[in-house]
């Protein structure tokens, strides 16, 4: 038995609508195209089609509240840049731009409640931006949802659907939870680097694996994620030295749960609900 949990555009809509929850910071404004946001400000308006590198920047500690509004680029262009440390953006949308919201600085960042949808990358973390926080996010028709560089970052309750990849992280100490990859055209979960903690995610109905790590990942820990009804397999490790414990993997096109090892070379699988597996004299 196993729960289905594929998020819907209606839901999706539903979702939005708690954007207007948070309260909003002292100052409201409307900022313009390349502005730089330098003290708490809540947008009074959408803005753009943007064709400024990048539409806005938002300098920590910083706070933009994007009071549930538009945020739009034209051209080769990023949508919202965060810079400096612990810059903090909410309440919007990010929409036609390379990356939408790119996080860049030393990091400590916090996101939360932003949809970005058609833009190169939704969400990305770059190289050198660390210690970053995106919780209650959305991610739809982009090329990757959310791509993560920085080191240990957490991700907790975002959701990826409709784009090509869902989530790639290729970084070290990344923490994703409760996170969704649905209806993706390729894979839900890609994994690169090591000690990541991958505990209580989904994948479901994506077009190639619903979780994949490459050879070199190393100590990774996939506890109690589901991965249904996947294209290809459900859970697909190539890395060593990992911990893939209490998870469900059901009705994958091509088998549940994959070990690239004859051995499992030193990973130790225990505990998981699955029909198929190879091997499956390591796999349990």
């Amino acid at each position: 038995m196993y729960i289905r949990s594929v998020l819907t555009l209606t839901s999706l809509t539903s979702l939005l609508s708690a954007l207007s929850l948070f309260v909003a910071p002292a100052v409201q404004a409307q900022v313009v195209c390349g502005d730089t946001i330098t003290t708490n400000t809540t947008l009074t308006a959408d803005l753009g089609p943007c064709g400024t590198k990048p539409a806005l920047f938002v300098k920590g500690p910083a706070s933009l509240d994007m009071g549930g509004h538009t945020v739009s680029c034209t051209g080769a262009f990023d949508g919202i840049a965060l810079t400096g440390q612990a810059a903090k953006l909410r309440n919007g949308v990010v929409t036609g731009c390379v990356d939408g919201i790119d996080f860049g600085g030393t990091g400590r960042h916090r996101v939360e409640r932003v949809l970005a949808t058609n833009n190169g990358i939704g969400f990305a973390v770059n190289i050198g931006s660390d210690k970053n926080r995106l919780n209650h996010n959305w991610a739809t028709d982009n090329t990757i949802g959310f791509q993560v560089k920085g080191t240990q970052c957490t991700l907790i309750k975002n959701t990826s659907t409709t784009n090509v990849t869902g989530f790639r992280v290729e970084s070290i100490q990344t923490m994703l939870r409760k996170n969704t990859a649905a209806r993706n055209t390729d894979v839900g979960f890609f994994l690169d680097g090591s000690k990541h903690l991958v505990l209580q995610n989904v994948a479901q109905q994506n077009g190639d694996n619903g979780f994949f790590t490459v050879g070199n990942s190393r100590e990774l820990t996939l506890k109690q994620n589901q991965a249904l009804d996947n294209a290809i397999d459900g859970i697909h490790h190539n890395g060593t030295d990992s911990k893939l414990q209490q998870n469900t993997a059901l009705g994958n096109a091509g088998f549940d749960l994959v070990d690239s090892q004859a051995d499992c070379d030193n990973n130790t699988w225990k505990k998981n609900i699955f029909g198929s597996a190879l091997p499956a004299v390591c796999i349990e």
